[in-house]
């Protein structure tokens, strides 16, 4: 699924960078930089990308005004610095004749060499050019505030692509849901206490269970004898597209047997598409079973949910064994 009309397109910093700039025909955004960067309106900058310089290196973007001149070196994955950076943009900005001259740094907030940077820029005041590291996530947020995405649909389109990459989403809780979570936080300690019951029938068992450490699920991985066996629990994603609770499921980046023989055996298994993954290789195919008709009947225990998963458990086993 394509998030956004540039998916595909932008795939690197330099694609990043020029789109930045062909951004800037837009009015609108082009005051959003010049607002972001503190210019002021009245100085009517020009904006241009990959200037080049005889022995100084390429700064990403120039902003050239009346009596100003800034370059701008772009940021948008972990590239690491160039010799020339900062010191050979600073020999090149000081033999321009403009009175204003400054150097920015566009970078992410979790940029591998930001010590580095800083470090650098440190020796590098005697100079006497500012220098000033700013970051793509406040840029986002800036757009965010200014409503930017309103404007039209491309700034819109170019928006969602600085969310994909640099964003959030905003999540604002009603007080009816805040009643509903303080209730749902006994639920869910319910739930914990529950898969630790299964966890311990697991071992006894012979199973070897661990616990997840995915902030979206509450669950256990199954395995055995260094064998993976699927994975039992409450998966947040699935539970709210679904409305399957607690459910037993393995995806087709499995063991491909394993996966398949579950596929053969429970024929009338449901699947789940995870699409929210950041697997290079996209959609994740998952096949489950839901055991909420078992868990949510109180005449039920987890003794009747675990006999249920260990069939299922046994079941499998003896079918990779035979294959």
């Amino acid at each position: 699924m394509r998030k956004t009309i540039f998916d595909k397109l932008i795939k690197n910093e330099n694609d990043f960078t020029e789109l930045f700039c062909n951004m800037t025909k837009f009015e609108d955004f082009k005051s959003l930089i010049i607002s972001f960067l503190g210019i002021e309106k009245n100085k009517n900058p020009i904006f241009d990308t990959q200037y080049i310089t005889k022995n100084n290196g390429r700064p990403d973007l120039v902003i050239s005004f009346d009596d100003g001149i800034e370059f701008i070196e772009v940021k948008v994955d972990n590239r690491k610095l160039t010799k020339n950076q900062p010191e050979g943009y600073i020999k090149e900005l000081l033999k321009r004749k403009e009175a204003n001259k400054k150097l920015y740094f566009v970078i992410p907030k979790k940029y591998n060499y930001k010590e580095e940077l800083n470090y650098r820029i440190k020796n590098t005041k005697k100079f006497k050019i500012s220098i000033e590291i700013r970051y793509w996530e406040e840029f986002f947020e800036f757009c965010k505030n200014k409503n930017i995405y309103s404007k039209n649909n491309v700034l819109g389109e170019y928006y969602n692509l600085l969310k994909s990459w640099f964003g959030y989403e905003t999540v604002i809780f009603s007080k009816k849901e805040k009643d509903i979570m303080n209730e749902n936080g006994k639920v869910m300690y319910k739930a914990q206490k529950w898969l630790e019951s299964i966890s311990s029938l697991l071992i006894q068992n012979g199973y070897d269970p661990e616990w997840s450490k995915e902030s979206n699920e509450i669950g256990l991985y199954i395995n055995k004898k260094n064998n993976y066996y699927g994975w039992i629990g409450i998966w947040f994603p699935l539970w709210k597209d679904s409305g399957d609770c607690f459910v037993y499921t393995i995806s087709d980046k499995d063991k491909p047997k394993f996966y398949n023989n579950f596929v053969n055996i429970y024929k009338k298994c449901k699947t789940y598409e995870d699409r929210e993954n950041d697997k290079p290789d996209g959609v994740i195919i998952f096949k489950y079973i839901s055991f909420d008709n078992y868990i949510f009947d109180n005449k039920n225990d987890e003794s009747v949910v675990f006999k249920k998963l260990l069939e299922i458990l046994k079941n499998l086993n003896i079918k990779q064994e035979k294959s």
